[in-house]
């Protein structure tokens, strides 16, 4: 077997010194670097050569010194193993801000200059305790209260930088151990509290050993595991039980976390004991608070089929909903009276206070199982397209359909227990309403707040440990903004997955956010109708990421023929998880021999790998053939962010509007560049400047909207010329 360089960051004692003697003797090339004890680390090396192993390269220095963490990877062309033991805290007069710069601050800056140096298939092993992983849900011990919360501040920075070291072809594992006996940190803890180990080992029984976790990080290092891995060794199933995050937990920006649970349960009996059944269908139309979450999961507790709708929606147009759908009853705070034989519930804040809730968490491991009624509903949900670049159509899924769908969307993301999921999309529309049930099917904690005004609500739940965040490309840009501004630290400090989606994510924009925090944007595709369809994810963060297990994916030109690999067709999808119907539409069916086509352009590479470029729109214009989504996507690869409405027109075959987000430019500026970016087939009649695009609830764009603007504009254009003419 060819020798690795292995690079060893707290290699002169304790469990980076085992791991560098394990090794050396196996004839790797080892460089060990250690903040003080250099002659302890070379009295190590000697043990190693008298074994018969490799000397090992001992470098000396405190790695928050960007110098000392050049000379620690001076002469290294490749890194195979990078194992970050190092850690500090405990010692007198160090503060958070010290502790900070050692545990977090200089381990995240050494991964990051080893990026450009790591081998494909190389590994980083990050090397932690049970009680800094497991901090936030069960308190430490007083006297190592500052080493946990930095070295969690650590794990967390380094499981966000998990998309770009997937892209440097490597992966990073977290080992997580119990007390070490004979470690240092338990012979201080000792001093400072005696008799804590015995205490502990009266908890769990056996304590591990140097040796043992040294042997864990080496199967960590030999055995592949995926990427953003966590590894536990000894005593985890007791801070499992300890702690409440394994069942979902939901909170406001300004509260405490409390156990759904309970009152998901309680809300599912006060809605029976007033009527409520497995055979109704309920309406729920109200703010994407964590009452409305929780009243949504108590409908689909009790089994009803469930509409959903904006609650952003005129009155009237619910109260047509609601009796053509034939609801029974309604959750809501708009006036629905006239519907008759409609049950109000009355708003969802309002039904979660009256319902009889436990006052301590209610978890026993059912909280799956609540949700088992309504899988047998074919007609579980009804939603409401976004009506983004059209009329809204109802679309009807079975429960079954959702919940699996659901499922495989947190089997491929690989949500955690101590996960922190901050949607900044309205739950009444399929992304928001599935990332509430990968919250409820993972057991973790959702935070609920304004997604209107995401940016603050963002900075406001700074402090809540926020793990995920979920947004439309718009909302990513005002967040990328408020980050150029204030920095990540001040605005999202332990977001370790940024997801995007709902509508197509411009390269730029892609670019630029990883340039600025350091993060790759993870983007998904799906629809009202499919439901999660691809997505990307941290060992997979390119374009789209692959198609979830039971969808599949294939690329067709305009005849209905195959495209090859690499090449731009309209996507056709078949998916376990489709719909079965739709509500209130005329059109025609895109279902043929159960693929649905989705009237999107983009491609699949020969990885499987899926991108998509936007709404195929193809248009004929003096000749052409014209597809808006490639006007924008060329205008976007020259740095115009052009949204492109085109119109009908007799004599041209299309007219075409350029509407630009900006408060600052000219329109004239933005023609030229357009211009210059464009052949002359897609040059646009008109360029529109405004300081904000018109959003949907959930962040899209609203070019229905924009289309009835560009209409009004060429309607005003044309009236300017017959008046010049005349």
């Amino acid at each position: 077997m060819t020798a690795r360089t292995v690079v060893i960051a707290g290699g002169s004692r304790g469990i980076g010194g085992e791991v560098a003697m394990r090794r050396a003797l196996a004839g790797d090339r080892v460089i060990v670097g250690c903040r003080e004890k250099g002659a302890r680390a070379h009295r190590l090396s000697e043990q190693v050569v008298a074994a018969g192993g490799r000397a090992l390269d001992v470098r000396v220095g405190d790695l928050r010194s960007a110098a000392v963490r050049r000379e620690l990877l001076r002469g290294v062309d490749r890194v195979d193993v990078l194992v970050l033991a190092a850690s500090g805290g405990m010692e007198q007069g160090c503060g958070e801000r010290d502790a900070l710069a050692l545990n977090r601050d200089a381990l995240v800056a050494l991964v990051e200059e080893s990026l450009p140096r790591m081998a494909h298939g190389g590994v980083i092993v990050y090397l932690t305790s049970h009680q800094a992983h497991f901090s936030r849900d069960v308190a430490p011990e007083p006297e190592y209260a500052l080493v946990a919360a930095t070295k969690r501040a650590a794990e967390d920075a380094l499981q966000a930088l998990g998309g770009r070291i997937a892209a440097a072809g490597a992966r990073v594992v977290t080992v997580s151990a119990d007390v070490v006996v004979d470690s240092a940190t338990t012979r201080l803890m000792e001093r400072l509290r005696p008799g804590s180990t015995d205490a502990r080992r009266a908890q769990v029984g056996t304590l591990p050993t140097t040796a043992d976790v040294a042997g864990a990080v080496t199967d960590a290092i030999e055995n592949p595991r995926p990427n953003a891995a966590i590894v536990y060794h000894g005593g985890a199933r007791w801070f499992l039980e300890q702690r409440q995050a394994s069942c979902p937990r939901i909170r406001r920006i300004a509260g405490e976390p409390i156990c759904a649970v309970g009152l998901v349960r309680a809300v599912r009996d006060h809605l029976e004991g007033r009527g409520i059944t497995a055979s109704d269908r309920v309406l729920v139309c109200d703010a994407s608070t964590p009452e409305t979450a929780l009243v949504l999961l108590a409908v689909i507790a009790t089994g009803a089929s469930v509409v959903v709708l904006d609650p952003g929606s005129p009155a009237v147009e619910v109260a047509d909903i609601a009796e053509r759908t034939r609801c029974s009853a309604a959750v809501s705070s708009l006036p629905l009276a006239a519907v008759p034989r409609l049950l109000d519930l009355g708003a969802a804040e309002a039904l979660v206070t009256s319902a009889d809730a436990p006052p301590d968490c209610a978890c026993d491991g059912s909280a799956e199982s609540i949700l088992h009624p309504w899988a047998d509903r074919v007609d579980g949900l009804l939603l409401w397209t976004s009506g983004s670049s059209g009329r809204p159509r109802g679309v009807v899924r079975s429960g079954m359909s959702v919940l699996e769908n659901v499922r495989a969307t947190v089997g491929a993301m690989r949500y955690r227990a101590d996960d922190v999921l901050l949607p900044l999309l309205p739950i009444s529309h399929q992304y928001g309403l599935s990332l509430v049930i990968a919250w409820w099917l993972s057991g973790c904690t959702l935070v609920l707040g304004n997604h209107r005004r995401p940016v603050q609500t963002l900075v406001s739940a700074r402090a809540l440990g926020v793990t995920v965040v979920d947004a439309a490309p718009p909302v990513i840009e005002d967040v990328l903004g408020a980050i150029e501004e204030r920095g990540i630290d001040d605005v999202a400090l332990r977001v370790r997955m940024w997801c995007v989606g709902g509508s197509p994510l411009r390269p730029s924009l892609a670019r630029r956010f990883h340039q600025v925090t350091g993060h790759v944007l993870l983007d998904g595709y799906g629809s009202t109708e499919l439901g999660n369809v691809a997505l990307a994810t941290l060992e997979h963060p390119e374009g789209l990421g692959l198609p979830l297990p039971g969808v599949d994916v294939v690329v067709r030109h305009a005849d209905g023929s195959p495209a090859s690999s690499g090449e731009i067709g309209e996507l056709w999808v078949r998916s376990a998880y489709s719909f079965s119907a739709t509500i209130g539409d005329d059109r025609p069916t895109e279902m043929s021999r159960g693929w649905f086509r989705t009237g999107d352009l983009g491609a699949i590479d020969d990885r499987g790998v899926l991108r998509v470029i936007g709404r195929a729109g193809a248009v004929h214009r003096g000749g052409f053939t014209v597809y808006v989504s490639g006007i924008e996507s060329r205008a976007d690869e020259a740095g115009v962010p052009a949204t492109v409405i085109a119109l009908p027109d007799e004599r041209r075959g299309a007219h075409l509007t350029a509407f630009i987000e900006d408060d600052g430019s000219t329109r004239s500026r933005w023609s030229d560049r357009l211009r210059s970016a464009l052949p002359p087939q897609e040059w646009p009649n008109r360029v529109v400047v405004l300081p904000r695009l018109p959003r949907l609830g959930n962040g899209k764009v609203d070019r229905a909207r924009l289309t009835r603007e560009a209409e009004d504009g060429r309607k005003l254009a044309r009236k300017g010329a017959a008046r010049a003419g005349s």
